[in-house]
């Protein structure tokens, strides 16, 4: 909605429309933008916390015992490191500094995950491949397990188990508290609709 009124303003702007007109356009594209940002941010207080708890990495052959990797993790303006190492003795064996995140969860933020391998005593990292999502099926009250392909071919695999923490009745409590915001949005935009025809029929 709010992409498709800065696309009108602008169509706005290169016609011959009185300068006092397009203000006008340019002070409701303004205040409805703030409405919208306002009711972005509410929405996202309630919309709980996303968790999750790395299991494993999977990588059958490419997995070695000795290996290390470092996993970054960044949701926005979020971001989690750690760093993994497969013990010597057992393959099958895993140990990593930090194997649950919490993120807060965001409207339209994408999740990144990327997956680097340790070189050079830890100082050299390798990058073995980046992978970027949307969350929306991470909204479910049961605990999801997700699998993501670390590389390319997907020989090599990080799993997950996906919880996620949400605010009880988030969205009544959040329609109640938005209703004025809802109400002011609406009747702004139909003003400017309103006031958009207006303008369509004065005679150039």
């Amino acid at each position: 909605m709010l992409d498709g009124a800065r696309t009108m303003f602008n169509a706005y702007q290169q016609t011959t429309t009185k300068r006092d007109s397009i203000d006008q356009v340019k002070l409701g594209l303004k205040e409805c933008t703030q409405t919208l940002c306002a009711i972005e941010a509410q929405l996202e207080s309630m919309l709980g916390t996303f968790v999750l708890n790395l299991q494993e990495i999977n990588g059958f052959s490419r997995i070695c015992p000795g290996d290390e990797y470092e996993l970054l993790i960044r949701y926005g303006q979020q971001k989690w490191k750690s760093r993994g190492k497969i013990l010597k003795h057992n393959k099958n064996e895993q140990t990593w500094t930090k194997q649950g995140f919490q993120l807060k969860a965001k409207l339209a933020d994408l999740l990144l995950i990327k997956l680097s391998e340790v070189k050079l005593l830890g100082v050299s990292l390798k990058t073995i491949g980046t992978k970027c999502f949307e969350v929306n099926n991470f909204y479910s009250i049961e605990p999801q397990r997700m699998i993501v392909n670390a590389n390319q071919s997907g020989t090599i695999k990080l799993m997950f188990l996906v919880h996620w923490e949400f605010v009880f009745c988030f969205l009544i409590c959040f329609f109640v508290r938005s209703r004025e915001l809802f109400l002011v949005f609406t009747i702004k935009l139909i003003r400017n609709l309103h006031f958009i025809i207006q303008i369509e029929r004065i005679p150039m």
